[in-house]
Formats: C-alpha cells, sequence, structure tokens
C-alpha cells in the first residue's frame, strides 16, 4: 500500500537528502529511500518506508488483515508529530546526522547514565546460614563419635568422619534449599524489583540516546514440523524484528539448519521458500557421515551453532577486504555479500546456505519451540550499551504449552517453580545462570573464547554436553558477568518436554554436563587427577566469589545426590535388615532421610512457595497452594524413579562409555498406551529387568528364607520398596498417553 497525502509530503520536504530515518515518536522510526528503486536495501521487517521522489510512505505487511491497521496507526503518527509536536518535529528534522542520533544537553546526558549496581548480601547471608546449619550437624556428629568411643573405647568409630567430605557434597544443596525456604519465608522480597549486578527486576532506561546495534537472533533447527512449530515461532521472532526496526535498530534471523539436507526433497524445498520468503538468512551442514563429514558432539547443539557461526565468521572475513570507494552503494554491498558467500560455500563441500548470514553486535539464541515478546530488543540493546561487562543477559523463561495434557500440565509448573528460584537467588546476589536459550550473548566476548583447528574457527565447546555451563564459566573467568533479567515478566516462553522419555533424557544429559565439567575420566586420573582444568580453574579463580562457588558445587552435587540414592537404599535394605544390631548409633538410615526429603520437598517447599508468591504479589495464597500440591504425587513419582537414570551417564562419563541423544520432540505424536507399551520395553527393558528382580528379591527375602535372614520390618522395607515402586511407575504412569492421558489437573 502507497500512501501519498500532505502530511507525508510536507515531512518529506523538511528533511535533508543525508537523513535516513524518519522518527516518528519515540518508539517508531520509518526508514527512508530515495526512490522504488532502492528497495534492495529496504529493512523488509520495519514494513514501511517513506519515498522521497514521489513524496510518500510504502507500508506492507505479511497479513493482509492487519495491512490497514497499520497504515492507519503510521498516519496518527504522522499527524502527531506534524500538529501536535510541530516544534520538536522541526528540530528533529532538520538536523543533518550521520547516525541518526538526538542531541542532548550535558543534564541530560549525564540523567541517562545508570547508576552503578550494588551487590546484594542476601545470597551471601544464605550461604553462611547453610554452613552454620552444617557446622551443627557435623559438631553433634563428632560429639557423639566420641561419646561413643568414650562408652566403648571403640576407635573404629572415628573412621566415620572420612565421609564427611562425601556427605557434605550430597547434602550441601539440601541445607542450602532450607535455608532459602527460610529466607523466603521471613526475608526481604524488594531486592526483586531492583537492578544489581546480576539481576534486573526493572528494564533499563536511557534518555541518552545510543545507536541501536544489529542483533542476530539464532536458532538452532533440526526435524521439527514447519507449519506447527518453526512457523510460529519465526513469527514471534519477526514480531520483536519488526518492532525493533520501527524504533531505529536493525535485526535478522539466522537459522542454524542440522535438518535440512535430512528432509524429503519436498520438504527441503518448503522450507527453503519459506526461508526465503520471509527473509530469513539460514546455514545448513551435511549429515553425519556423508562423505566422511563428523556432526562432532553428544548432544550435536553446540557443534551446528559453531559451523553456522564459522561461515558468518569467514565471510565477514572476505567482507573485510573488499576496497569499497568512495561511489559504493547498497547495490554493491549486497553484490559483495553474495560473492563472498558464494566462495566461503565452495570451501566448504556440502555446506547450503542462504540470506543474510551475517551475525551482529548481539546474538538471541533461542531454541525452535520458543516465543519471545515484540519489544525485547531495544531494553536489551539498552543493557548491554550501559553495562560493558555484561556477556550473557539470561531472560526468565515462562512455559509455552502445545497439547496440555496432564503430564506437560506438571511440568510447565516444575518449570515456573524452577524460574522462580533462579529469579530469587540472582536477585539475592548470586551469579545468574545461563540456561542455553532466551538469553542475549555480546558476540564480542564470545569471541574472546574462540580457537582454530584446521581452518575451522569454535567457540562452542563440543565436547561437552552442557556447553552453555561451560561457556558460561569461561566467561565469568575472563571477569565478564552473566546477568539474570525478569522485567519481561514470563513473555519469553519455551516449550517443556512433553514425554516423560524427553524429561529423563534432560535429566540425563544434565548430569552428563556436570560429570565432564567436574571429573576427568577415571582413566587419567592417575596422571592429569580426578579434577578438569576447567573446574580447577573455576574453584581458584578471583573474578568469582566464593559463596557463588559453593551454590554452584552444591547444584552439582544435586545430581549425584539424586544418583546414589538407589544403590544407598540397596545397602541400606541388607544393613538395617541383617545388621541392625550391631550398626553404630552414627548410622543414618535410609528411612530417616526419605522422611525428611519427602517432608521438605513436598510439604514445606510447596508451602513456603506459594506464601513467597503471594509476598510478591504473584498469585493468590490459596490458589498457589492448590498449584503447587495437585503435582506433589506426579513430581515424587518421577524424582523417585529418576535416580538409576542419572547413575548410567554419571559412571558412562567416567568410564568412557559411549553415550548421546537426540532432540527433543517439539510435536506430539497421536498414539495410544497399548502403542506405547512396546516403545516402553525397548527403551527401559534393562532398567526393567534390574528392578523386577529387585522387587521379587526382596518379595523373597521378606518371606521365603529362613527366620533368620528375613527382612520384613516396614522402616527397613519402605525405602527399598518405593524406590523400587517409582522406577516401575514412572516410564508408565507419566507417560502423556498412557490410561491417565484424560485427566486433567
Amino acid at each position: 500500500m502507497q500512501m501519498t497525502n500532505k502530511i507525508t509530503k510536507n515531512i518529506l520536504k523538511s528533511i535533508l537528502p543525508s537523513i535516513k530515518q524518519i522518527p516518528l515518536d519515540d518508539r517508531t522510526q520509518i526508514q527512508v529511500l530515495q526512490s522504488h528503486s532502492d528497495v534492495h536495501s529496504i529493512r523488509r521487517h520495519q514494513f514501511a518506508a517513506f519515498i522521497l521522489e514521489t513524496g510518500s510512505m510504502l507500508v506492507w505487511s505479511d497479513d493482509a488483515s492487519t495491512l490497514v491497521p497499520f497504515a492507519e496507526e503510521l498516519e496518527k503518527k504522522m499527524v502527531n508529530l506534524v500538529w501536535k509536536e510541530k516544534r520538536m518535529a522541526k528540530d528533529l528534522l532538520t538536523k543533518d546526522k550521520e547516525k541518526n542520533t538526538l542531541n542532548f544537553t550535558e543534564q541530560e546526558l549525564e540523567a541517562g547514565v545508570e547508576p552503578k549496581r550494588g551487590e546484594p548480601y542476601m545470597a551471601s547471608i544464605c550461604v553462611a546460614m547453610t554452613f552454620a546449619v552444617m557446622a551443627v550437624f557435623y559438631g553433634t556428629e563428632v560429639h557423639e563419635v566420641m561419646l561413643q568411643i568414650k562408652a566403648e573405647g571403640n576407635y573404629m568409630s572415628i573412621g566415620i568422619i572420612l565421609y564427611f567430605p562425601l556427605l557434605f557434597f550430597f547434602s550441601s544443596f539440601f541445607a542450602y534449599l532450607i535455608c532459602c525456604l527460610i529466607l523466603q519465608l521471613i526475608g526481604p522480597i524488594s531486592q526483586l524489583n531492583i537492578n544489581s549486578k546480576y539481576y534486573s527486576g526493572q528494564a533499563p532506561v536511557l534518555k541518552q540516546h545510543h545507536d541501536l546495534p544489529h542483533i542476530t537472533v539464532q536458532c538452532p533447527v533440526y526435524k521439527e514440523d514447519l507449519e506447527q512449530v518453526l512457523a510460529i515461532t519465526m513469527q514471534s521472532v519477526g514480531e520483536a524484528i519488526k518492532t525493533y526496526e520501527l524504533q531505529g535498530g536493525t535485526a535478522s534471523l539466522l537459522v542454524c539448519e542440522d535438518g535440512l539436507q535430512l528432509l524429503s526433497p519436498a520438504e527441503k524445498q518448503r522450507r527453503i521458500a519459506y526461508y526465503k520468503m520471509q527473509g530469513i538468512g539460514w546455514v545448513a551442514r551435511p549429515p553425519h557421515g556423508k562423505d566422511g563429514f563428523v556432526r562432532a558432539g553428544k548432544f550435536k547443539k553446540a557443534s551446528n551453532l559453531n559451523y553456522t557461526l564459522d561461515v558468518a565468521h569467514r565471510v565477514e572475513a572476505k567482507l573485510e577486504e573488499v576496497n569499497r570507494h568512495d561511489e559504493w552503494s547498497d547495490i554493491l554491498e549486497v553484490q559483495e555479500y553474495e560473492r563472498c558467500l558464494q566462495e566461503v560455500l565452495q570451501d566448504t563441500p556440502g555446506c547450503e546456505a542462504d540470506g543474510n548470514v551475517r551475525v551482529g553486535e548481539f546474538i538471541l539464541l533461542i531454541d525452535a519451540d520458543t516465543r519471545i515478546p515484540a519489544d525485547c530488543f531495544v531494553d536489551a540493546a539498552t543493557e548491554f550499551y550501559l553495562s560493558p561487562e555484561l556477556a550473557i543477559l539470561q531472560h526468565t523463561n515462562d512455559a509455552f504449552q502445545v497439547v496440555n495434557n496432564f503430564w506437560e500440565d506438571c511440568m510447565a509448573h516444575f518449570t515456573r517453580f524452577v524460574t522462580t528460584a533462579m529469579m530469587w537467588s540472582c536477585a539475592n546476589g548470586d551469579v545468574a545462570p545461563f540456561v542455553g536459550h532466551n538469553a542475549f550473548l555480546r558476540w564480542s566476548a564470545i569471541q574472546e573464547l574462540g580457537w582454530e583447528i584446521d581452518g575451522r574457527n569454535y567457540w562452542w565447546s563440543e565436547e561437552h554436553v552442557s556447553e552453555d555451563f561451560e561457556l558460561s564459566l569461561k566467561l565469568q573467568n575472563l571477569g565478564y558477568v552473566v546477568r539474570m533479567a525478569s522485567y519481561n515478566n514470563g513473555e519469553f516462553k519455551e516449550g517443556v518436554s512433553l514425554t516423560v522419555y524427553d524429561e529423563i533424557n534432560r535429566w540425563q544429559k544434565y548430569s552428563y554436563g556436570i560429570s565432564e565439567l567436574m571429573w576427568n575420566p577415571l582413566r587419567v586420573w592417575l596422571f592429569k587427577g580426578p579434577f578438569t582444568p576447567l573446574f580447577r580453574q573455576f574453584f581458584l579463580s578471583k573474578q568469582i566469589r566464593g559463596f557463588s562457588k559453593f551454590t554452584m558445587l552444591a547444584y552439582m552435587g544435586t545430581y549425584y545426590a539424586i544418583a546414589s540414592w538407589w544403590p544407598l537404599a540397596f545397602i541400606n535394605y541388607f544393613i538395617l535388615g541383617w545388621y541392625n544390631v550391631k550398626i553404630t548409633a552414627l548410622y543414618q538410615s535410609a528411612f530417616k532421610i526419605l522422611i525428611s526429603t519427602l517432608m521438605t520437598f513436598n510439604v514445606f517447599q510447596p508451602v513456603v512457595n506459594a506464601i513467597f508468591r503471594f509476598r510478591t504479589r504473584k498469585g493468590n495464597l490459596f490458589l498457589s497452594l492448590w498449584e503447587n500440591f495437585k503435582y506433589i504425587t506426579l513430581l515424587c513419582i518421577f524424582f523417585g524413579g529418576l535416580s538409576m537414570f542419572l547413575t548410567v551417564p554419571l559412571l558412562a562419563h567416567l568410564f568412557e562409555i559411549p553415550i548421546s541423544w537426540g532432540s527433543t520432540s517439539k510435536t506430539l505424536e497421536n498414539s495410544h498406551f497399548l502403542k506405547e507399551m512396546p516403545m516402553i520395553w525397548r527403551r527401559y527393558k534393562w532398567y526393567y529387568l534390574v528392578w523386577i528382580t529387585m522387587a521379587l528379591a526382596m518379595i523373597i527375602i521378606g518371606t521365603a528364607v529362613p527366620a533368620q535372614w528375613r527382612i520384613n520390618d516396614l522402616l527397613t522395607v519402605l525405602p527399598m520398596a518405593w524406590m523400587v515402586a517409582c522406577h516401575l511407575l514412572s516410564p508408565l504412569v507419566l507417560n502423556p498417553q498412557s490410561f491417565l492421558s484424560e485427566l486433567h489437573i
């Protein structure tokens, strides 16, 4: 649509030829083209442009139903610019500027500088409380040892102290959680609404205008459905790009295509046509094994990102060699870019690419099933501008639901639960986590981590499953800051695991990643020591504060605590069942541990979370209590049956046993329980053989052996029975296509 009237002509008459864009208001800037022949340099996602030659405005849209309303909205803004703010418009539109920046007084410039962000002390107080709690526990244990030695004269009891370091590693998170819950219940909450070094509770405000940088949205994809998954995500990104370009910035979408060359020819062409129509840049690498090509890594995401960034880096290097003369134009720039891209493709066998693959000053990393708010780019650009030390801005996520069955509802609830905990921890002064998506990255900081092997450039570690955690640690060791932002109020959304299989795989991947970040394989312990260089660097780093090291260590210990549950319950079953009278009083039975864990995670934590949400005005107290407790049974079964699944990847890393994971399902196929049963058996048959053997052994030991060898004491049997039952039920009961599929809670 082309609008030509007195308003457009008057606006265009009052500007100088060098003006490249016109601000209609504080949040809308429209590009200026000399004529219709300059469409090659148009910002497509701005969906509007002034045409000097005709004195008109060109407006377009991907959706015909939105074209007229959008044009009417722009017309109103032009009227306001001309009539209501005529004096201001004259000042803004008649100044010749190279980059369209606005002038402010010295007082305004000073007012635009963000005050220095403080570092709250609540996180360190919480860790200090944790150490106090653990000191009381260990002190009591040592006191009991001394009393036992005095009473029995048996110095063998002192050997239990050797168990303390392992117990500290396993129980740190549990003790830390209890202290966190106490502070959430009675501690301050104002820190959630302010900005600090590692947390942004309010969007940044900058009165001083700055040149908005180019932002590249990077999205790794596989074989997700185009209509049901990818197109919806791209539409969400497109709205954000449109808003940002109307505000005066530029942005592009770069897809890291791992599935394109694996699709059928027809489906491949559909994707390519869609990318071209939407102006999306993409890079597709060859399939694994084709002509000797290797898709490195166990999870493949890091190597996919590296491959795309390497292509972009080499294109950029070639463009830097171009000699741009005085009469250089946008047409020549586009031609040179196409030439450089084709040269890179010729030098990279099997690679396919098209569109804009160049990387901007900042990268927004998303997943294929992500939703982002329309107005998020300018806030991120401002925050990075105000904080040169900021490398990663991680946004809090809400859950995006697709099928709305009982399992997805449960995982969405758990995701929000975890997000609230992370947000509170960062607001207290702890280092923000980098979860690998819905995060803005400073490209120059990432480039400081780069290395080159055989002519290829790398930035993400392809040897680590938790490549995001590894990248975050290295950036912090360099002195950069990782920050969490919550001011978008959950408008960043991520898909959750649609099946219990995907959720188990996710936890296995995390546990394997923790192990490879922390431990060397057992084979090299004698020569290189047990700890990896990265972990030693992290532990000795002066850039990371002591209490943050403790919380990270406690987080790592969580996976080992969960994984150790089933072997400890197994050992406890026989120790208490056969040697109960001979065991030391210091021994903590599995029953005591089970009860304390269930009470903390399934009673105390849901109640405190509901009160905390009420205190922060995020929800009604009674509705929050109901929401927290209605998923307790499902979460009990899941976490109760997770232990052996985590033991496998932890041991696989230590013993260098090959293991890999595929991508997470973004859509749920139609199925039913009888169809799922064979698949469950194929996936978990070896696990089931172990669990069924344990169950039969418990029945036999409790009924069919001589009386002196029977184990039928309830306190001894219950932890083992709980563990076996949860493992047996988890893949069955938590299957969203089981007989519970019609249950909505």
